[in-house]
Formats: structure tokens, sequence, C-alpha cells
């Protein structure tokens, strides 16, 4: 039991590095938190700005600032980038229940295309092999 467990968290580490290149979509239950907490314009801001983010974030008119938490930490932000930037590594306002981030990365929408890509890979391998024995 203790190997599987290992394996699913080596997996799900995996699967967020991929993630983190921008070849994969945004977990559900992280794009659902970023979009309920956020709005959508946090939402969009966030994936129009993933490979570049800013360390500092200017206060927008007219957003109403959320506090948010992470175990020990607290932190009010004063723009939907900042707060898409924060939810989407595991912050949430005190109402919401913590996202389990030890498996979020291995649903279905991002290992789905993964898998895909294995078997693809896998198929083209198996046919150069016979080719080769084939000759």
């Amino acid at each position: 039991m203790v190997l599987f467990k290992s394996l699913i968290l080596n997996l799900n580490k995996i699967v967020k590095r991929i993630y983190d290149t921008g070849y994969l979509p945004m977990p559900p239950e992280i794009k659902q938190r970023v979009n309920s907490v956020c709005g959508l314009e946090g939402y969009q801001k966030f994936l129009k700005n993933k490979g570049k983010l800013i360390e500092i974030f200017t206060p927008e008119q007219g957003y109403e600032s959320v506090y948010i938490i992470y175990e020990e930490n607290a932190v009010t932000v004063n723009s939907p980038l900042e707060c898409a930037v924060y939810v989407h590594g595991g912050w949430s306002p005190p109402i919401y229940q913590a996202i389990d981030m030890t498996t979020v990365f291995l649903s279905p929408i991002t290992t789905y295309p993964l898998i895909v890509v294995f078997l693809l890979i896998f198929s083209t391998l198996i046919s150069i092999k016979k080719k080769r024995e084939n000759k």
C-alpha cells in the first residue's frame, strides 16, 4: 500500500511538471476554485499571463478585496490576477475547504492526453521495430 501511494504521489508530481510547461489544461478542481473565488476575469488573466507572472501586483480599482489563507499564512488580494495566482497555488478563502494538491493533477483532463501520447509513441515504436524485423 505504501508503494502504491508513493507511486501515485510521484505520478502527480510528474503530471504537475508537465502541466507547468503549459502542455496540459488546468485540473477542473483548481479551475472551478479560481473561477468561484476570483471570477472569470481572474481566471482568464491567469491563463493569459501564466508563463510570465509578475511578482508585484497592482491593486485594481473596483475589485473587491478577497482574504485568503494557506495553512498559517494569510493575505488580502486586490486584483483578479493576484487572486488567481494565489488560489492556483492552493490558497483559499476561509469559507472553502483547502484543495488536496497531492492528487489534483491526476484528473482525466490532465492524464487522458498523456495516455494518448504515450500510446501513440508506443505504437510507433512497435511498428518501427516490426519494419526492422521484416527487412
